[in-house]
C-alpha cells in the first residue's frame, strides 16, 4: 500500500482554485512514485495540479517494489483518494421568526444574526421603490420603522476569508400610526354629501363613539369605525337640532395600546 507525500492548498469560497501537490520521493528514493490522476476531468502524470475545485479526487499511484521477496523491477500499483476542502466558506441567515406583521408604526425591529462562519456585517434595507432605507454594519439588526409600508431586508455576511454569502427577507409590512381625523362639521341635510358624522381612524383594532348633547345625555353610540352618526336620536329617531355636540373616542391599536380621545363638533342644516 502506497502513502506518498503530499501538500494541499484548499479551496476557498466555492470556488476553483485548490491545489495539490504530491511528491515523488520515498525512503531516500526521489523518483520512487509516479502518478495517474483518475478524476474524470484531470487525465495527466503530474504531481502538481492546480485551479481545483473542492472535492474528492483519485490518483493512481506507481512504484517499484522494494520488498527483498519481490523480482528485480517489479512495479505495484495502489489507488488513493484525496480530499481537497474548501475553506472560508461563509452561511448568512438571520432568525425571522420574531418578525411580527403589520405592527402599528413606531415599530422596532429586533433581528438575531444566525450567520455560520461570519466575520463582517452589512445591513440594507429597501423600501418598495427599492430605496435604501437604512443601514448597519452590527452583528444582530436592530431599528425602529417610523413610517408604514413594506421593506425588503437584507444581510451580507463576510468571512475571514472574504467569502461573501447573502440572506434576504422580503416583505416586512408595517402599517400606519395609530391616528383619529374628526370632522368639526356635519350637514344631515340629505343631499349626499357630508350627510353623517364619521371618524376615520388609522390602525385601530378596536373603536367606540358616543355623542352626547350640550346637557351631557347620550343621543348615540356605535363600534364600528367605519360606521357614522346620521344625525338622529338614536340612531333611527327623531332629528337632532343644529348646534354643538360632543363625542367621546375609545380605541385600542395592534399593541393594545388604549386610546381616549374627546372633542365638539358642529350639526348643521343647510339647505339642499
Amino acid at each position: 500500500m502506497f502513502n506518498p507525500t503530499d501538500s494541499i492548498v484548499p479551496a476557498t469560497c466555492g470556488n476553483c482554485n485548490g491545489e495539490i501537490h504530491l511528491f515523488t520521493s520515498y525512503n531516500g528514493h526521489p523518483n520512487y512514485y509516479t502518478f495517474n490522476w483518475l478524476d474524470t476531468v484531470i487525465h495527466t502524470t503530474d504531481y502538481i495540479q492546480d485551479s481545483l475545485c473542492p472535492g474528492r479526487y483519485y490518483v493512481r499511484v506507481n512504484g517499484q517494489s522494494l520488498s527483498p521477496d519481490a523480482a528485480p523491477a517489479t512495479y505495484c500499483h495502489d489507488t488513493i483518494s484525496i480530499w481537497l476542502p474548501d475553506t472560508g466558506y461563509v452561511y448568512a441567515h438571520f432568525d425571522t421568526m420574531s418578525i411580527a406583521q403589520m405592527q402599528a408604526a413606531p415599530y422596532t425591529l429586533q433581528l438575531i444574526n444566525t450567520t455560520i462562519n461570519g466575520r463582517k456585517y452589512s445591513w440594507r434595507v429597501y423600501d418598495e421603490q427599492g430605496n435604501l432605507v437604512t443601514t448597519s454594519t452590527s452583528q444582530d439588526f436592530n431599528y425602529e420603522f417610523t413610517e408604514e409600508g413594506c421593506y425588503r431586508i437584507v444581510l451580507i455576511a463576510t468571512s475571514k476569508q472574504e467569502c461573501r454569502d447573502t440572506a434576504e427577507y422580503k416583505w416586512f409590512c408595517v402599517d400606519s400610526k395609530p391616528e383619529f381625523d374628526v370632522p368639526n362639521v356635519f350637514t344631515p341635510n340629505g343631499d349626499g354629501q357630508n350627510d353623517d358624522f364619521i371618524i376615520h381612524g388609522k390602525a385601530i383594532v378596536e373603536f367606540k363613539c358616543i355623542i352626547f348633547n350640550r346637557w351631557g345625555q347620550k343621543l348615540y353610540e356605535w363600534d364600528d369605525i367605519t360606521k357614522g352618526w346620521n344625525g338622529k336620536i338614536n340612531g333611527n329617531g327623531a332629528e337632532a337640532s343644529p348646534g354643538v355636540y360632543y363625542y367621546v373616542v375609545t380605541a385600542k391599536d395592534k399593541k393594545g395600546k388604549d386610546y381616549e380621545q374627546k372633542g365638539y363638533f358642529y350639526l348643521l342644516k343647510e339647505k339642499k
